[in-house]
């Protein structure tokens, strides 16, 4: 015969964890934030601010950075460095560092500065992207230096 099991047993597998539990800070008690989680909420956030921006003010976003042939591509760049950003702020938040997020920012930091820094010398870009350059390049130039932070993972499971 087998046991009598409670109504919320039969609906609930015990194995699974809440999906509240995927954006729970996993930080252990103590032991504050580290230099790498640090990193990714600023570019993170950084990143989600200017994908956003063209999206709320397309004008004022032509206003300062100047006219573009082609909106849709001003949209779907703006809605992955979203999408970037926001990747970056959920690991920092769960404190899950890892060589693929460090290669992420990286990464990013490097094709988006070298972009800005070859169009706006070719005078294609006006100089407020020779701006957002210096910001990309500083940024990787940090995520390089603290490397070994980005190597480990504290917590490494899903939920």
């Amino acid at each position: 015969m087998s046991p009598k099991l409670h109504k919320r047993e039969m609906f609930v597998d015990s194995s699974r964890k809440p999906y509240t539990a995927i954006l729970r800070d996993k930080r252990r008690s103590g032991a504050g934030s580290s230099i790498g989680e640090w990193l990714a909420v600023l570019q993170g956030g950084y990143y989600v601010l200017s994908g956003l921006w063209p999206l709320v003010s397309m004008h004022s976003f032509f206003a300062v950075t100047g006219p573009k042939t082609d909106v849709f591509l001003v949209q779907v760049v703006a809605t992955l460095i979203i999408v970037i950003g926001l990747v970056l702020i959920v690991a920092a938040v769960r404190s899950v560092l890892s060589l693929e997020l460090a290669l992420l920012m990286i990464g990013c930091a490097l094709a988006l500065g070298s972009i800005e820094l070859i169009y706006t010398f070719k005078g294609v870009l006006p100089p407020i992207y020779f701006a957002d350059a210096i910001e990309e390049f500083s940024m990787m130039l940090l995520c390089l230096a603290f490397l070994p932070r980005f190597t480990h993972r504290r917590h490494s499971s899903f939920i």
